[in-house]
């Protein structure tokens, strides 16, 4: 079954050679490399043209297009069965290919994210995380996708052509949050993820990545992402509170307390319209505890929050784990919320654990 990696690249001399020399170095040998040069500046089209390997495929952009338009450019001289991701500051282990198809033939899936562990440049390559932590859930790859985060690493994706082509493929008018929007695209179409059980690639940090360079317009697109699928949970909510919860899980300040408690009180209606969507008879406790969690934490910031508000949840939370239960996680959350007073963007990223 061949595999077609799709790569772009724009003034990346840099780690290209190391990042294209991983993937040619696959145990798994049936796959292909499309290599596209967006129009860069620098060594990197001189780099690509010293390849003599016939696996890999070179386009070269005339122009600067961006990274949606180039990866759409890519996958037109794909011919592989199964298509997988790979950017060109990354390392992937020899093995990752292979078990990455061992994952979708096991589990009968259509989508998979190897496990990545991440370094920073100039570390001496210690890992300093792996991403993602531990196997999502089918709600769980929802319910993070509505509040603003990733499950899992873009370059590390693989998915069948099927379900690449009837979620739409990447969207050439995203130059940032590709991942974003391809994952949310393949969630919508009904396609399901599996996980690889070892690490299958080495995911580099450094201050020319997009993700670092372009941090507002990374999250103005994620924003974007995050309302279009909760729309499509809850079609009659209002603007005020659509607008509230994309503010909520933001990375950048966040603006307007009004807006942010809005996106709060939605915290319990949006996880159970989830579980009723997934047929879920309750919300699962590992949500529920997250969701009084971050009321606890809520209760220490200065929020417009009212003491109406935290009983409801607390009632909500009763419900679902019992009184005691949702107190602690409660109280749990205060203590985090003593540290985030008046930065309610760090309890939003802190998790109940």
């Amino acid at each position: 079954m061949k595999v077609s990696v799709l790569m772009s690249v724009h003034n990346g001399e840099r780690f290209l050679q190391e990042s294209v020399n991983s993937i040619l170095c696959q145990e798994y040998d049936d796959f292909e490399l499309i290599l596209v040069d967006d129009a860069s500046t620098d060594d990197t089209r001189g780099l690509i043209r010293s390849y003599q390997d016939p696996r890999i495929v070179p386009v070269f952009n005339e122009k600067n297009i961006g990274i949606g338009a180039s990866m759409c450019r890519a996958y037109e001289f794909a011919h592989g069965q199964l298509i997988a991701k790979m950017d060109a500051d990354d390392i992937c282990m020899p093995f990752r290919l292979g078990d990455q198809i061992d994952s979708l033939k096991s589990t009968g899936r259509s989508v998979n994210l190897a496990q990545a562990e991440i370094f920073h440049e100039g570390s001496d390559g210690e890992v300093c995380q792996l991403w993602p932590d531990r196997q999502r859930s089918d709600y769980e790859i929802e319910w993070e996708g509505l509040q603003n985060q990733i499950y899992g690493c873009h370059p590390a994706l693989m998915m069948t052509r099927e379900a690449y082509e009837i979620s739409g493929g990447y969207n050439p008018d995203f130059p940032v949050a590709l991942d974003y929007d391809l994952f949310d695209r393949v969630v919508a179409a009904g396609y399901l993820f599996s996980y690889t059980k070892r690490v299958g690639l080495r995911y580099r940090r450094h201050a020319t990545q997009v993700t670092t360079a372009r941090v507002a317009q990374q999250e103005s697109y994620a924003r974007k992402v995050v309302s279009r699928a909760l729309l499509r949970l809850l079609p009659t909510i209002s603007n005020d509170d659509l607008s509230g919860w994309a503010l909520l899980w933001g990375r950048t300040p966040l603006e307007g307390d009004r807006g942010i408690s809005s996106g709060m009180r939605m915290l319990a209606p949006v996880a159970d319209a989830l579980a009723k969507k997934n047929n879920l008879a309750k919300v699962p406790n590992e949500i529920v505890y997250d969701v009084v969690f971050k009321y606890g934490g809520a209760s220490r910031c200065p929020l417009t929050l009212t003491s109406t508000d935290y009983l409801r949840v607390l009632r909500w939370g009763s419900k679902e784990i019992g009184l005691d239960e949702a107190i602690k996680a409660f109280v749990r959350g205060r203590r985090i919320g003593a540290q985030a007073f008046r930065n309610p963007e760090m309890l939003m990223n802190s998790r109940f654990a």
